[in-house]
């Protein structure tokens, strides 16, 4: 019979499922530190607080990005009406900033597409087409109409 008893209940996490632990220690950090600066209203404990939220707010928006493509794509199509440029990138451990960040995307978009033109194929074929001068039955437009589904 306990066999089939459970030992062990499991609830649904109250945090979203893209928070890692490193997160989830951090937002308990933070809201400790906000309890604290309730409590005392110290400038100490609120600049502490500040500083725990707004690491908290960038691993979070970091990890969010992650865990979808989706959403990283509605991040960029945000960031696509906005005109300010990052003020460094990362890419392959080398931190760039400036100008270097277009050569950044430069390349790695480069390795997306072809360099290579590709020559489009040249077909002859008449301009003017007259239908008038052909005679279709009946039957042949339902048979060539039939035939296509």
């Amino acid at each position: 019979m306990y066999r089939f008893i459970p030992l062990k209940t499991f609830a649904p996490s109250r945090y979203p499922k893209w928070f890692n632990s490193q997160l989830l220690h951090m937002v308990r950090r933070k809201n400790r530190a906000h309890r604290q600066y309730k409590r005392t209203g110290s400038r100490e404990d609120y600049l502490r607080f500040r500083e725990l939220r707004a690491s908290c707010h960038e691993l979070g928006s970091c990890l969010y990005l992650r865990s979808s493509t989706q959403n990283f794509w509605r991040y960029i199509n945000h960031k696509q009406y906005s005109h300010e440029l990052p003020n460094t990138l990362e890419y392959r451990g080398v931190s760039s900033d400036g100008g270097e960040i277009v050569n950044c995307f430069a390349d790695i978009f480069s390795k997306l597409y072809s360099k290579e033109y590709v020559v489009p194929p040249y077909f002859e074929y008449d301009d003017v087409v007259d239908l008038s001068s052909e005679q279709f039955t009946q039957s042949e437009i339902f048979e060539l109409i039939s035939g296509l589904g």
